[in-house]
């Protein structure tokens, strides 16, 4: 019966309710407390021993058989030093010898000791270097290279041969338990320190366990129990134990086998699976007609949601189980539930003999419908933590509540007791359920610490799609002081650069004409840049260009000829270089068909930076349009810049289109996070992070204009700067942040336009009419309008200050509203009224600390070449390089963010690796200084410059990670992990990669190789599929050994 205490904070069980059924009552009437596993499996093989135990595909073992085989392997590991208290090591795949190592191993008193051969080296030997046991069974089947404890591998022939020489009757020598206290397994789970900790479980649980399943579950003869858990989980026990411990059937398979889905449908059916336990975030990827044939199914590891439980419930029973692997198995299992979608699915109440408490911090007991710690105790209680005595007394406490000198466990789980059963609350702690296993994010996060170029780091679950959660990994690097990129970092920026540019373009049949605009997408939202934009944006170009009356041209960065095909036809000469072989040999081909181009075009093959071919003080016009944003810095930029004086003839001027303004960074990338803030409902603290993620990651070269008023000091023959805003009307992230610069050599003459009348913006004139009338009246020859505010960013800056002025969400939307629309000018509106007026204006920013404000200079003569058009208003004392941004951030952030992946593959189980790693420069902390994980930004989902498949292999990887991912397209450079992946779904991909095409992929090659482009070449060298169909199986006795 269940006895509670008067307040109800106390459930205590000493025998399950009812009576159980005759079937059942057979079956498991030797269950008594203090018996073991073992006794029960044997006494089994003594009343039934023609009785199928063990199967997997289509071998099968007999009670009597499988008996016989442990007792072989326990006679040879007693003859090897086997005996209680010691620990033995298994580290075999699934397999019917994995069983029969258990069953051997307890047989001879000792405790095993789970070892997954998937685990990395580093990890295994960690912990036999902490479990010390005496030998490991494995087989050279499992690859387990380990070299700190004696390893036998039992398929080695002279192994087999000595076991084989053992006797296989049950003797009076392997009645080796002396008492129920003693160890039966060792469990290593993820320590909150960054040490995993050994959890030692004795004998003494598993008799009242036993009777509980026997009885919940109603297991009897004709069950037939699924081995879904691997045996470094505890669920694996319990799969055991109800199945071997109560006289059913034990049914194994392949991994391949049991992902969640189609393939543990079928085998579910094939076998006919009566009884099995799955996780529930594994379950709701199960269709919910699929398992007719389950009649009970037991969910467990983490939190069941009533939406899984109600459909799951009908026609069978359904129950949830709960306990932490600090406790043998189970501690609470909840009766069958009705599928009550309205109610939170109960953990249920305590297994046989033993004790749950909801305890206030003073370890008082609280009432019913209160919120209070989970406390657990009874004889299932594990021993402690294995040669951890201080971390085993904090967890491992007195019991105030129950006989003298008991102890009880500290769960850390929140609950309250509501209608006779236990409800989850939440953790006390920081430790999270990842599809059924339990992490501890500490020692992640204490593994990412260990790498050197790591100074923070969390781990969190992330839930940025619905129903889809990821387990990712954020760190700051370690700054470092910024060093000039060499000529190696240059040349694999530019070659990078250049691949990317090789792969768009050789997909291209040809390339789309004058009118090519493929690949400008807009940086806000992904989706193309509207034509009509983009058409102003080339026209507003091609003006400027010709307005320069260009004879002899040179464009380095020809691209797909935007300019070209518009310019080229009032040259004499027009010479194109580009770093991207398909652009030139695509440009050649139509260039030919052209006589009016045909003789004055000549293309070439080569970066920016290299001069040979080029005629030295030929060219008037040299054009590097929208091309500088991709050089790997400064040095090479002023490379190539020195370079272009020496192409160009006295007084010709350099035009560089498309500059992006450093001093907007910070405001665009707001606005970009801004955007998908709106869509994602992102907290202020997630945007925030998100734009220094983007600052640091940001892989394209934005200048400050004062590095280009700065020039003349850097560069000789330079006569004349010219800095101007971007012309147009549309508004778009081109018009925003880029400007043009001019560049004159000397032999010209510009118009300086650093003198003149001057009207502050507010201060002397508000509005264009005010300017106009001063114009009209006065009839200056030259004015400067100065620190208007900039209508195409007055949005984007409310949005920056919002973001980085409001305390919250709340005032983040309040901050932002009142200022959507506020005044400003556009920048087009002055060339409107210099026409009118019979001016010529130029456009260009205002000085630094008015990034959102513009200047306007009006002049009335014509002026073939203009200079000091922007002004710095102080002196330039900083070297070149401080007008720049740090790509080297960028680079080694990347860099860091791919090693950090095979870095934690080495160390750690796959379950523990996060989907994706996401480098800041620093993690967000609250007021009190502690890690503010809302802050937390979400991780880049895909990349937008990820190429398409480009060979069967690739083009078949990504359909199936579209299909595993629930994606509409996944470009092979897109991480499977960074979308969203994880251990389980890498599972159902490797599955179905065998179905489709046979290759035998191991999960890990998907941790260590995540994108399609690095997976695709190891389908062609994988091993072919070669096991064999399955058999219907044989329901005949075989005879005893």
């Amino acid at each position: 019966m269940h006895g509670h205490t008067p307040n109800g904070g106390v459930v205590h069980n000493t025998r399950e309710n009812g009576a159980p059924s005759t079937a059942a009552a057979s079956v498991g009437r030797a269950v008594d407390d203090g018996v073991t596993l073992t006794q029960l499996f044997e006494a089994h093989a003594a009343r039934a021993p023609h009785a199928v135990a063990l199967c997997l595909d289509d071998e099968q073992l007999t009670y009597a058989q499988l008996n016989a085989r442990a007792n072989r392997l326990a006679r040879w590991l007693v003859a090897q030093g086997a005996a209680p208290e010691r620990l033995i090591g298994i580290a075999l795949p699934r397999s019917i010898d994995a069983i029969v190592a258990v069953l051997a191993v307890l047989k001879t008193g000792a405790a095993y000791l789970p070892l997954d051969p998937d685990y990395p080296r580093q990890r295994l030997e960690s912990m036999l270097r902490d479990a010390v046991p005496l030998l490991v069974l494995s087989s050279r089947r499992a690859e387990v290279e380990i070299s700190v404890t004696r390893t036998v591998f039992l398929d080695d022939a002279d192994i087999t041969a000595a076991i084989a020489a053992m006797p296989g009757s049950t003797g009076q020598a392997l009645q080796a338990v002396l008492h129920s206290l003693q160890m039966a397994y060792v469990l290593y789970t993820s320590g909150s320190t960054g040490v995993p900790k050994g959890v030692a479980i004795t004998h003494a649980g598993v008799g009242p366990l036993l009777r509980s399943y026997r009885d919940r579950l109603r297991i009897d003869a004709d069950s037939r129990m699924l081995q879904f858990a691997s045996l470094n989980f505890d669920a694996s026990f319990a799969e055991i134990g109800m199945a071997l411990g109560l006289g059913a059937c034990l049914v194994l398979a392949q991994a391949g086998d049991l992902v969640p889905g189609p393939a543990l449908a079928q085998t579910c059916q094939r076998q006919r699976i009566t009884h099995m336990a799955l996780p529930p975030s594994l379950l709701a990827t199960m269709a919910h007609d699929s398992l007719p044939g389950v009649r009970t199914l037991v969910v467990g590891g983490e939190a069941c949601p009533p939406e899984l439980a109600k459909p799951w419930s009908a026609g069978r029973r359904l129950i949830n189980a709960y306990g932490p692997t600090e406790i043998t198995v189970d501690a609470l299992i909840s009766a069958p539930l009705n599928g009550d979608a309205s109610q939170r699915v109960p953990l249920g109440e305590p297994v046989c003999e033993a004790r749950a408490y909801v305890l206030d911090d003073a370890l008082k007991q609280v009432a019913d419908g209160e919120e209070g710690e989970l406390y657990l105790a009874g004889p299932g209680l594990a021993r402690g933590y294995l040669h951890r005595a201080a971390l085993s007394s904090e967890r491992f406490v007195a019991d105030p509540h129950g006989p003298p000198g008991s102890r009880m466990y500290r769960s850390g789980d929140r609950v309250r007791r509501q209608a006779g059963s236990f409800r989850f609350v939440g953790r006390a702690d920081q430790q999270i359920k990842w599809h059924g296993l339990r992490i501890e994010p500490g020692e992640i996060e204490a593994c990412l610490l260990r790498h050197p170029d790591v100074v923070q780091a969390a781990v969190v679950v992330r839930e940025d799609r619905p129903g889809q959660h990821q387990l990712v990994g954020y760190v700051a690097q370690r700054e470092t002081a910024p060093e000039p990129p060499g000529e190696a970092a240059e040349v694999a920026h530019v070659s990078e650069w250049q691949h990317l540019h090789d792969r768009f373009y050789g997909e291209q049949a040809e390339l789309a004409g004058e009118e090519d605009f493929t690949g400008w997408n807009s940086s806000y939202d992904g989706t193309p840049i509207a034509l009509e934009h983009m058409r102003e944006w080339r026209q507003a170009t091609v003006e400027r260009v010709l307005a320069m009356q260009p004879g002899h041209v040179l464009e380095l960065g020809v691209g797909t000829g935007l300019v070209m095909w518009q310019v080229a036809p009032h040259c004499q000469s027009y010479w194109g270089t580009d770093f991207s072989r398909p652009v030139i040999d695509s440009l050649r081909e139509r260039v030919a068909r052209q006589p009016t181009l045909r003789e004055r075009v000549q293309l070439r093959h080569q970066p920016a930076h290299d001069g040979n071919g080029l005629p030295r003080g030929y060219f008037d016009t040299i054009v590097i349009n929208s091309v500088v944003m991709y050089f790997p810095g400064v040095d090479y930029l002023l490379g190539v810049l020195r370079l272009c004086v020496e192409l160009l003839a006295p007084g010709g001027r350099i035009y560089l289109g498309d500059i992006r303004n450093l001093r907007l960074l910070r405001c665009f990338a707001t606005a970009i996070a801004w955007h998908r803030a709106e869509t994602a409902r992102h907290s202020i603290g997630e945007t925030r992070r998100a734009v220094e993620q983007e600052l640091l990651l940001e892989n394209e070269l934005l200048l400050d204009p004062v590095f280009f008023a700065a020039l003349p000091a850097w560069i000789d023959g330079l006569a004349g700067v010219d800095i101007q805003l971007k012309r147009g009307r549309c508004h778009n992230e081109l018009t925003r942040h880029r400007y043009d610069v001019v560049l004159h050599k000397r032999g010209a003459s510009p118009v300086s336009l650093a003198e003149g009348a001057q009207l502050a913006w507010l201060r002397d004139v508000a509005s264009l009419e005010q300017v106009a009338a001063h114009l009209q009246s006065q009839r200056p020859s030259m004015l400067r309008v100065s620190g208007i505010p900039n209508a195409r960013l007055v949005d984007e800056v409310a949005a920056m200050r919002a973001v980085w002025e409001s305390a919250d969400g709340h005032a983040l939307t309040r901050t932002l509203v009142p200022q959507v629309g506020a005044k400003g000018v556009d920048p087009e509106d002055w060339h409107e009224l210099a026409r009118c007026l019979g001016y010529q204006v130029a456009t260009t920013w205002a000085r630094a600390g008015q990034d959102d404000r513009y200047d306007a200079v009006f002049f009335a003569e014509q002026a073939p070449a203009l200079t000091d058009v922007y002004r710095t208003g102080h002196p330039i004392p900083l070297p070149s390089g401080a007008y720049a941004n740090r790509l080297d951030h960028g680079r080694t952030a990347r860099a860091l963010a791919a090693a950090l992946r095979p870095y934690l593959a080495e160390r750690l189980p796959a379950t523990m690796i996060p989907s994706a790693i996401v480098v800041l420069p620093s993690l967000p902390l609250n007021a009190n200084g502690k890690l503010d994980r809302t802050a937390l930004p979400a991780p880049e989902l895909s990349r937008q410059d990820s190429r398409d498949p480009g060979t069967p292999n690739e083009s078949l990887l990504a359909g199936l990670f579209a299909q595993v991912l629930g994606l509409d397209r996944v470009g092979i450079d897109d991480s499977f992990f960074e979308l969203g992946g994880h251990s389980l779904l890498a599972m159902r991909l490797v599955a179905l990669v065998r179905q489709a095409c046979g290759a035998e992929l191991p999960v890990r090659a998907l941790f260590e190789t995540p994108t399609v482009a690095m997976l695709a070449p190891q389908l062609d060298q994988a091993p072919r599929a070669t096991r064999a169909p399955l058999r219907p199986m044989q329901s005949t006795e075989q005879p005893l050994p």
